[in-house]
C-alpha cells in the first residue's frame, strides 16, 4: 500500500537529481563561451538569488501546512508536465549527440515514456525510496569522472579575467535559477514531513558545490576549449582514463541517462500527486494513462515543430507560481491575524 508520505530528506535527494540533470546534460545546442571563473561568479548568485526569492516561501509553507488552491496546484502540475516533456525531449538530443549507433528519435521517446508511466504509478514514495540508490550511484560516477581527469588538471589553464560578456544575461539565469524541479520542494508540504527550509537550503548549495567543481574540473583539463564544449561533462568522460581504464564514458552516459529519466519520472509523480484529488474517484486509476497519452502528444509535436528548448518558459511559469504563493500565504495569514 502506498501512503505518499516521504521524509523531506527524500524529498531533498529527489529534488537534487532532478536538477542536478540539467548540469551534465544540457540542451544540445548551448555553449556556455564563459570562463570558469564567469560561470562560478554567475552561478554562486544564481543560487543566492534562488535562495533569497524561494526561502521565505519554504518557510511559510512549513508554518502552514495546508494547500494553497486548485488552480495553483494544477498549474505547478503543468508546469512540472512541461518540464518532463522539456527533458524528454533533451535527453533525445543528447543520446543523438553521444551514440555512435542512432536510435529513431520516435522509438527513444517511446521507450522513456514506457519507463515513466511504470515508474509514476508506483507513486511517489516509491520513487523517492529509489532516489537514494540513484543518488549514490551519480556520487561514484561524479569521483570517477574527476579522478579519472585528476592526472591533467593543470592550474595554469584557468582563466582569472570574465569572458564572453554577450552572454553575461543568459548566464545570470542559467541553470541554478529558478528550475521548475523547485516546485516539488515547494508543494512537499502534502507528501513530506520534516523542516523544509534547512533541506532547501543545503540541497541548493550542494547543487551549487557540484557545478563549481565541474566547471572548474573541466577548464583546468581544457583549458581555453573548455568554453567551446556544448557537453563539457560528456568531453571530460570520453579524455578521462584510470590506471588500464580508458574511454569510461559509456558508463558516465548510463548513468546519466538513468538520472534524466528518474528526473521525469519525479515530475510526473508528483504532478499525478497533486492532480489527483481533483479527479473523480473512478478516474484516479486511469489518469496516469490520460496524462501520458499527452506528454506523448506533446512530446512528439514539439519534435516535430523543432522545440527543443523550453527553459526561459519553464523559469518564468515558476517564478510567477512561487510569487503567487507567497501573495496568498501572506493574505490568508493577514486575514487570519485580523480574525
Amino acid at each position: 500500500m502506498r501512503t505518499d508520505k516521504i521524509s523531506v530528506k527524500q524529498v531533498a535527494f529527489i529534488t537534487y537529481i532532478a536538477m542536478i540533470v540539467e548540469v551534465f546534460i544540457k540542451p544540445s545546442q548551448a555553449v556556455s563561451s564563459l570562463s570558469a571563473k564567469s560561470m562560478v561568479v554567475f552561478a554562486i548568485l544564481d543560487a543566492v538569488f534562488t535562495l533569497l526569492i524561494c526561502l521565505p516561501v519554504v518557510k511559510l509553507l512549513d508554518k502552514w501546512q495546508t494547500t494553497t488552491s486548485c488552480a495553483l496546484e494544477l498549474f505547478a502540475a503543468a508546469i512540472l508536465l512541461l518540464a518532463a516533456v522539456d527533458s524528454i525531449i533533451q535527453t533525445e538530443g543528447y543520446y543523438r549527440f553521444v551514440s555512435d549507433k542512432k536510435m529513431p528519435a520516435v522509438l527513444l521517446i517511446a521507450i522513456v515514456l514506457a519507463i515513466v508511466a511504470y515508474g509514476a504509478t508506483q507513486g511517489i514514495e516509491a520513487v523517492a525510496r529509489a532516489s537514494l540508490v540513484v543518488l549514490v550511484i551519480f556520487c561514484c560516477t561524479f569521483f570517477l569522472l574527476i579522478a579519472a581527469n585528476i592526472s591533467q588538471f593543470k592550474i595554469t589553464n584557468l582563466q582569472f579575467e570574465f569572458t564572453g560578456r554577450e552572454n553575461w544575461a543568459k548566464a545570470l539565469f542559467g541553470s541554478l535559477s529558478f528550475p521548475p524541479e523547485i516546485i516539488i520542494f515547494l508543494v512537499a508540504q502534502r507528501v513530506a514531513k520534516g523542516e523544509k527550509a534547512k533541506a532547501f537550503s543545503k540541497t541548493i548549495l550542494t547543487l551549487l558545490g557540484t557545478y563549481i567543481v565541474l566547471a572548474v574540473s573541466t577548464e583546468m583539463v581544457l583549458g581555453s576549449f573548455a568554453s567551446l564544449q556544448s557537453q563539457p561533462a560528456h568531453t571530460l568522460a570520453r579524455i578521462g582514463s584510470l590506471s588500464v581504464f580508458t574511454r569510461l564514458d559509456a558508463v558516465h552516459v548510463s548513468v546519466w541517462l538513468l538520472l534524466a529519466i528518474f528526473k521525469i519520472t519525479t515530475n510526473v509523480a508528483v504532478a499525478l500527486t497533486l492532480i489527483k484529488p481533483y479527479v473523480p474517484p473512478k478516474y484516479k486509476d486511469k489518469l496516469i494513462y490520460g496524462l501520458i497519452a499527452a506528454l506523448s502528444v506533446l512530446c512528439f509535436g514539439c519534435y516535430m515543430c523543432h522545440i527543443t528548448n523550453m527553459k526561459t518558459l519553464l523559469r518564468c511559469a515558476t517564478v510567477i507560481f512561487v510569487l503567487s504563493i507567497y501573495v496568498i500565504k501572506k493574505v490568508r495569514a493577514n486575514k487570519d491575524a485580523k480574525v
